[in-house]
């Protein structure tokens, strides 16, 4: 990867909105979950106990973080529709009053 490219990089990173950030994260949060269980499920069938054990409080912890960003993706999904509402609202009562 060149500079340039780092660059591009970099400024994508910057521009993403919070909305576009917690899909990610909840992409990511899909996918630990994923290779968690199946790790656990290979660990237990190979009789490892301890470690099965220690994977499956992985697996639990992940889960609740998918469930905590979930939330938070659709609070900010409620923000976005609620402000983008209030300036529609706007837009319509100054335009109700330039009528006049």
């Amino acid at each position: 990867m060149n500079l340039k490219n780092l660059k591009n990089f970099k400024q994508g990173i910057k521009d993403l909105s919070p909305i576009q950030l917690s899909k990610g994260k909840v992409a990511g949060y899909y996918g630990m979950v994923v290779g968690l269980m199946l790790a656990t499920i290979t660990t237990f069938s190979n009789g490892s106990w301890g470690l099965g054990i220690f994977l499956a409080f992985l697996v639990w912890f992940q889960i609740m973080g998918l469930i905590g960003e979930k939330q938070s993706l659709k609070g900010l999904i409620a923000m976005e529709e609620q402000q983008q509402n209030e300036e529609d609202n706007s837009d319509v009562s100054t335009d109700l009053l330039d009528d006049d």
